[in-house]
């Protein structure tokens, strides 16, 4: 490749990587037309959908948090090309709706994700989850329902209005979790 082709490619890369980083949350995801998806897919930050794209099925309501992975193909089967020149091993990812998934986690090939679910920042899912649940860890497991999720939340959250993140809203966390001496 020349190198005037290399420099364009890269320019290119930093380019989309700018704009990607401007657009919001919910549009995101129209970045990567390849994915098949529903309604109201947010993006917090920077996701990677891996080489085959076309291989990621999203719901609709979900929330994907920066670094999330999502891995459609095993490239271990590498380690056997000299064997088996043409070897690949590809699989789907389906994620329903009303899904969380946290900073960092992998998704790998062939997972398929409930609806209702929660998926703890960090972990890597190498199995489906059923509708309802929320798992975390490496590899990710059962960690409680999404109903029990809830009633936790409900403990220790607050009532604040959804995109009002002024002054207000700092004096009441501040008022709430300041540590005094």
């Amino acid at each position: 490749m020349s190198i005037y082709r290399r420099c364009r490619r890269a320019l290119r890369r930093r380019v989309n990587a700018w704009r990607l980083s401007r657009a919001s949350e919910l549009t995101r995801i129209d970045f990567y037309p390849e994915v098949i998806r529903g309604h109201r897919v947010r993006l917090s930050g920077a996701v990677n959908f891996g080489s085959e794209p076309f291989l990621v099925s999203l719901g609709s309501d979900l929330t994907i948090a920066d670094g999330v992975r999502f891995l459609t193909h095993d490239g271990g089967a590498r380690i056997f090309r000299r064997e088996h020149e043409q070897l690949h091993v590809y699989a789907p990812i389906t994620v329903g709706s009303f899904v969380f998934i946290g900073v960092n986690a992998i998704i790998m090939p062939g997972v398929t994700v409930g609806d209702h679910v929660v998926i703890g920042a960090g972990s890597v899912v190498t199995k489906d989850i059923p509708s309802g649940e929320v798992w975390a860890g490496v590899p990710a497991k059962f960690i409680k329902t999404t109903d029990d999720y809830r009633e936790g939340l409900l403990e220790k959250g607050i009532n604040w209005p959804v995109g009002q993140y002024g002054a207000d809203w700092r004096a009441k966390l501040t008022s709430l979790y300041t540590v005094e001496d």
